[in-house]
C-alpha cells in the first residue's frame, strides 16, 4: 500500500527533547515527583478501596474522570462484550505561568480506561499516542515504553520554569472509542447458512490539536479494530483477495475532486492532484473513510480531511464480513421479516 508522509513540523520537534542528556536529566539525575501515570494508579487504587472517585490536582496538574458507556447493539453477545470507557485527563502547565497567561505552555492529555479491562486495546492506545508525539523514536511493543515516552514530554512542561522550545505552545491529545452497530440477526442468518459471520468492529480515534505562533492545526489518527479477535485491522484484511490497493485508490478520486472543489481548486487541475491511500482509515455505516492530516492534501489546510466512499461504490471490493450495517438497514430487515410472517 502506498503510504503517506508525516507532517514536516514533527521532524525536528523532539530532537532536543529526547537527547540522551535530556532523558538522563529527567529520569536519572535527581528524584522526580510521581508521574501522572503513578498518580493515576494511586487514584485508581483509592477508588477501588472506598468506591469513590479521587484525583490529585494542583495549580499545574488537574485530573478528572467522567464515565461514558459504549454499548454494542447485542449486549448478550459473549464474543464481544459491552465495554465501559472512562475518560481521564491530565494537564501539565509551565510552572512560571498562571492559568490566565496567554503565553503559558501546556499539554493536555485525555485518555481512556476500559471495563472490563482490555489490555490489547490499552496497549494500542498508548502506542498510537507515542507515535503521534514522537514519530521518529523506535518504540518497544509494550505499552509501558510508550507511556514512559509520553511521561517525559509531559514532565518537561510540568516541571519547567521556562518554555520548552522543542514543543508547541499548546497541545491536546483526545481519545475516543466508537463501536459500530452490531447486526445480531444477520449474524444468526449467516451462521445458519454456514457462512463466515459478520465481525463486530469499531475504531479508536486519537486526535492531536496544536497551537503555536497564532496557528492551530489538527491531526486525526484512526485505528480500525476487530473487537472479537482483538486485533488491529489492515486494508488488506478488509479487502477481498483479488482487490489491489491501486484499484481501491481509484474509487477515491471523485471524493478527492469534490473536496478540492470546496477549496477553490479548478476542475482542470484536479486530475493531476496527487493522492495516496492514507494510513488513517476506518469503516462505519456510511462506507470507507480515508483521513488525511493537516496540510497533507493541500498546503495551508490546517484540519484533517475525511474522504468517504459509500459501500454502493465499493461493491465486490470489501469483504462482507466487515461491511457495517446501518440502523436503517437493520430496521428495514426487521420490517421485511415481520411482513413475511404468515
Amino acid at each position: 500500500m502506498t503510504t503517506t508522509h508525516r507532517p514536516a513540523h514533527y521532524l525536528s520537534r523532539l530532537r532536543l527533547a529526547f537527547s540522551a542528556a535530556a532523558i538522563t536529566m529527567l529520569l536519572g539525575c535527581q528524584p522526580q515527583p510521581d508521574s501522572m501515570f503513578e498518580q493515576q494508579a494511586e487514584a485508581d487504587a483509592a477508588e477501588l478501596a472506598d468506591g469513590t472517585s479521587s484525583a490529585a490536582a494542583d495549580s499545574r496538574d488537574a485530573e478528572r474522570a467522567a464515565t461514558a458507556v459504549v454499548t454494542p447493539v447485542e449486549e448478550t453477545d459473549t464474543i464481544a462484550p459491552t465495554i465501559n470507557t472512562t475518560h481521564k485527563q491530565a494537564i501539565a502547565r509551565q510552572r512560571s505561568c498562571t492559568k490566565a497567561a496567554d503565553a503559558c505552555q501546556s499539554f493536555e492529555l485525555n485518555t481512556l480506561s476500559f471495563r472490563p479491562e482490555q489490555p490489547w486495546l490499552t496497549s494500542i492506545m498508548w502506542q498510537t499516542i507515542a507515535r503521534i508525539l514522537a514519530p521518529e523514536l523506535p518504540l518497544a511493543s509494550q505499552d509501558e515504553t510508550a507511556k514512559k515516552t509520553i511521561s517525559i514530554l509531559f514532565n518537561q512542561i510540568a516541571y519547567s520554569e521556562q518554555r520548552v522550545s522543542t514543543l508547541p505552545l499548546q497541545q491536546t491529545i483526545d481519545t475516543d472509542l466508537v463501536l459500530n452497530t452490531y447486526d445480531a440477526e444477520r449474524r444468526n442468518i449467516d451462521a445458519s447458512a454456514n457462512n463466515k459471520v459478520p465481525a463486530q468492529t469499531g475504531y479508536l480515534i486519537v486526535r492531536l490539536t496544536e497551537q503555536d505562533n497564532g496557528l492551530q492545526r489538527q491531526f486525526a489518527h484512526y485505528i480500525m479494530l476487530d473487537m472479537q479477535t482483538q486485533l488491529q485491522l489492515t486494508l488488506s484484511d478488509i479487502l477481498l483477495p483479488h482487490i489491489t490497493h491501486q484499484k481501491l485508490l481509484a474509487t477515491f478520486q471523485n471524493a478527492k475532486k469534490e473536496w478540492l472543489s470546496t477549496q477553490g481548486i479548478a476542475p482542470e487541475q484536479q486530475d493531476d492532484w496527487p493522492l495516496a491511500l492514507s494510513k488513517q482509515w476506518y469503516l462505519d455505516a456510511k462506507g470507507l473513510h480515508m483521513v488525511y492530516q493537516s496540510e497533507e492534501l493541500l498546503a495551508g489546510n490546517t484540519e484533517a480531511v475525511d474522504l468517504m466512499v459509500p459501500y454502493a461504490l465499493l461493491n465486490g471490493m470489501i469483504n462482507p464480513r466487515y461491511v457495517v450495517a446501518s440502523a436503517a438497514d437493520n430496521a428495514a430487515r426487521a420490517t421485511a421479516s415481520v411482513s413475511e410472517t404468515p
